[in-house]
């Protein structure tokens, strides 16, 4: 097997990096909100905690939407009919890309809260934030539900 050098590693390392900001929309997206988060972060003048945590909840996301694009990816190169178990891997696999965004919010909304809102009351904002949660993942079982009865109608019509 033929060695690589570690400099054409990282080249083809930045390569595919790049690929999934060129080709992905909400790679592009995340990519603006965390260099806002960034500056914001810099702005600041954050603790060394809080700039761990931010700069977690950045890479977290960036990583989950990476590894989404390569399952999606492998999913259509080696199926390229419809395929109900291949949505369930893409289905699951932007879920993922999901959670990581939701403990974004999360580290956002306790990081940067006591700066946006007045009043501060952090066990207040968990609170909404895990209201929130809580009722997009009760849509998110609706619109499941929803889905399934419409498949389960037409498979019975044919």
């Amino acid at each position: 097997m033929k060695r690589r050098s570690l400099i054409r590693s990282f080249r083809y390392a930045f390569e595919g990096i790049f690929d999934v900001i060129n080709t992905q929309r909400n790679m592009k997206i995340h990519i603006v909100i965390a260099t806002a988060v960034a500056l914001i972060t810099l702005a600041l003048n954050l603790s060394e905690m809080e700039t761990l945590f931010v700069l977690l909840a950045i890479f977290l996301v960036l990583i989950s939407e990476t590894i989404n694009t390569m399952v999606e990816s492998l999913a259509d190169l080696l199926y390229s009919k419809p395929n109900v178990k291949v949505k369930v891997i893409k289905d699951v696999s932007a879920g993922v890309v999901l959670f990581a965004a939701f403990f974004a919010v999360g580290v956002g909304l306790i990081v940067f809260g006591k700066y946006i809102f007045m009043n501060w009351n952090s066990k207040l904002i968990l609170w909404m934030f895990a209201i929130l949660f809580l009722t997009l993942l009760g849509l998110a079982f609706t619109f499941r539900r929803i889905g399934n009865e419409k498949r389960d109608k037409s498979s019975n019509s044919r």
